[in-house]
């Protein structure tokens, strides 16, 4: 009788997969390659054993008896799909079903125990499959779910659903190693493949199971911005004119763009000469950076500020901040002035005498938004510093309504 093609091989178990037999470079004999998933989930496997035969006919031959040896092996992972133990149904069956052989049947949705791997590959797939105009999150902050998932299985050393369900217990940041924010942000973002609505997707991929997360921490207050005085910036900025622009010009430029206008330092990493005009900069959102919002705006910068940024219009360069190495991500602006960022950073955190501070780039651009906040009010410092509403506008320089210190960028 006929053998089954690879194809037959899994559609007679109910299966999806590709199978190959082929001869891997510097060998002589043939190998087969097998990866298979059960229709409807995300459950895979794949294996890889040499055929010991450099006879193609007879390496498909052991090809049907490696399969069948390795699926018995794992077939409880499949809930349902058979195989005969030697193999005989497989490599010696007809070619194709009969009434003596039926198809197994795809199984019906049960609970199951999903590694931290598939939940990601379901969460993504709810993402894509998103229909015009029905709101999913952002690529950013899906990019930071997953991230925050994966870091948090690594911390409490869980692969599983049900391994990291049971960790979740009595866990405190001080187990882990991390601050009370940070254990915050951790949890409440690993959460995010497991809201409810995700689930339902998930169920209708035939996987279903219940969230690890059976209560999430309080997000913590923000504290809002306590602002410098303005002869602390003042010195600052003598400081800068003294010592960054002549030894590192493109740290001066980060450090002018961020006081100056308030941009973070992907905006700030991806601003051409072209953007800057007579008026002010322009940020952009393009397909090399996606800004928060989506949107483009313009910043009105200083008559002075202007005069040092024309000091360093040198053409044909195109970015404003270009390192004079350059490296394998010329065309991503992060990547591209992460040393500049850097080096920046340091420099601030020795004149400020501050070792603790976090994010010494991005609190220079928090001074821009306080003395705009001030200065204009929240609604064009929400504008300028590309908020999406007022409201994380407020959140942050709250402290300047109830009349605290502003500084003054002169």
């Amino acid at each position: 009788m006929a053998r089954l093609t690879p194809n037959q091989f899994l559609d007679c178990l109910g299966l999806e997969g590709r199978m190959t037999v082929f001869i891997p470079k510097d060998r002589t004999q043939y190998y087969v390659y097998f990866r298979i998933r059960l229709p409807g989930t995300v459950k895979t496997r794949q294996f890889a054993r040499s055929c010991g035969t450099a006879s193609l006919v007879d390496a498909k031959a052991r090809a049907a008896e490696i399969f069948a040896e390795e699926y018995i092996k794992i077939r409880s992972v499949f809930n349902g799909a058979k195989v005969a133990a030697n193999g005989s149904s497989i490599t010696n069956a007809s070619a194709g079903p009969t009434s003596s052989e039926p198809i197994p049947a795809v199984p019906s949705v049960a609970k199951v125990d999903a590694t931290i791997k598939e939940i990601i590959i379901l969460y993504n797939d709810w993402i894509a499959s998103a229909t015009p105009g029905e709101e999913r999150p952002q690529p950013q902050t899906v990019k930071s779910n997953t991230n925050r998932l994966k870091q948090l299985a690594r911390l409490v050393n869980a692969e599983t659903v049900s391994e990291l369900k049971a960790s979740m217990t009595g866990l405190t940041h001080d187990k882990i190693g991390v601050s009370k924010a940070n254990f915050v942000s951790l949890l409440r973002g690993a959460a995010g493949p497991f809201w409810p609505k995700v689930l339902k997707h998930y169920k209708t991929k035939g996987t279903d199971i219940e969230t690890p997360f059976l209560t999430l921490p309080k997000v913590m207050k923000r504290r809002f911005f306590e602002a410098p005085s303005e002869e602390q910036i003042l010195r600052l900025k003598v400081l800068a004119d003294k010592e960054l622009k002549p030894e590192d010009a493109n740290g001066y430029l980060l450090f002018l763009l961020a006081l100056g206008g308030g941009l973070r330092l992907q905006e700030a990493a991806h601003v051409r000469w072209e953007d800057i005009t007579t008026k002010g900069v322009n940020v952009r959102n393009d397909y090399v950076h996606q800004t928060k919002t989506d949107k483009d705006r313009s910043i009105k910068l200083s008559p002075g500020l202007l005069a040092k940024l024309e000091e360093y219009r040198r053409f044909p360069l195109d970015w404003v901040i270009a390192n004079k190495r350059r490296t394998k991500s010329e065309t991503i602006p992060k990547q591209r002035c992460i040393g500049t960022s850097r080096r920046l950073a340091k420099w601030l955190r020795i004149k400020l005498l501050e070792d603790g501070l976090k994010h010494p780039n991005h609190w220079l651009r928090k001074v821009f938004g306080s003395v705009v906040a001030e200065e204009y009010g929240m609604l064009t410092a929400s504008r300028y510093l590309g908020h999406s509403s007022i409201e994380v506008t407020q959140a942050v320089y709250v402290g300047l309504l109830d009349g605290g210190p502003t500084a003054h960028v002169i």
